[in-house]
């Protein structure tokens, strides 16, 4: 699948599924030709985007829980799953205002079956709040288990508190 301008699952809207997932012996290939990713952006709660053994590739930022009012959404790389990206932003926003910051979401690389594996060219924020003053974007996790990820580097709780990274004995992050 080649997808030329950006995909959201759920903007202003709860509770949507993406599924990307291998097809009998081949994994399927989602090319997003540069573009952006968003999973629950606004007032979107519990969307998510499980990947079990298949591609994603070409994909600018990665967008998991954007924007104030954005909480409970997920991302899911496992059982052989590849993501090549840009950014990786679990839980952001830019609203000083609204107390309801990106908070809760998740990213989990890994898990059951097959090693999974993350490659970005950016770096992976964890609980970014871009506007100053009132702390915001709080309890969000990445969790790595039986998966490589790389990174360019990594922010984690940045204005923002109680946000969780987790690396497991069977997994590891290069940065």
């Amino acid at each position: 699948l080649f997808t030329a301008a950006g995909v959201t699952i759920g903007n202003n809207v709860s509770g949507n599924t993406g599924l990307v997932t291998r097809a009998g012996a081949v994994g399927g290939v989602w090319d997003l030709l540069g573009g952006n990713l968003a999973v629950g952006t606004n007032t979107a709660v519990g969307n998510s985007l499980p990947l079990s053994g298949a591609t994603i590739t070409h994909v600018n930022n990665i967008d998991i829980g954007a924007a104030a009012g954005a909480s409970g959404n997920s991302v899911t790389i496992g059982n052989g799953a590849t993501v090549i990206s840009g950014n990786i932003l679990v839980g952001s926003d830019t609203d000083d205002y609204d107390p309801a910051h990106g908070n809760g979401n998740v990213l989990n690389v890994g898990g059951l079956g097959a090693a999974s594996t993350v490659s970005n060219a950016g770096t992976v924020l964890v609980g970014n709040h871009y506007a100053g003053g009132n702390l915001g974007s709080s309890g969000n996790r990445l969790t790595v288990s039986n998966a490589s990820l790389w990174s360019a580097g990594a922010s984690i709780g940045r204005n923002s508190q109680t946000n969780t990274v987790t690396v497991l004995a069977d997994a590891t992050w290069n940065m």
